[in-house]
């Protein structure tokens, strides 16, 4: 009985995330867009970024392109990660790539 306004759905996917990393786990994976408007998956993939999720489900194939797009880490967010890893090798604590 949840609609599907993002506020509506915030709480449910914030305790999903948050337990999904207190248990160690990956970012969860978000339930699919019904809507076939790009600016729709869009908007409601961004809304589900925000709380941490890592992943959409997609019912139709043209919108895993705008999913991926959403969801890829940016150059810096990859510039970043390669940083933690060199710094994490050079201390002697990295565990190779």
């Amino acid at each position: 009985g949840i609609g599907d306004d993002p506020f509506a759905l915030s709480y449910a996917r914030s305790r999903l995330t948050i337990a999904s990393r207190a248990a160690r786990l990956p970012g969860p994976i978000d339930g699919p867009s019904r809507s076939t408007d790009p600016g729709v998956v869009k908007r409601e993939t961004c809304d589900a970024k925000l709380v941490g999720m890592t992943g959409r489900l997609c019912l139709r194939g043209d919108q895993t392109a705008v999913v991926n797009e959403v969801l890829q880490p940016s150059r810096g967010e990859v510039a970043q990660a390669e940083k933690i890893l060199e710094l994490a090798n050079a201390l002697g604590g990295g565990r190779g790539q």
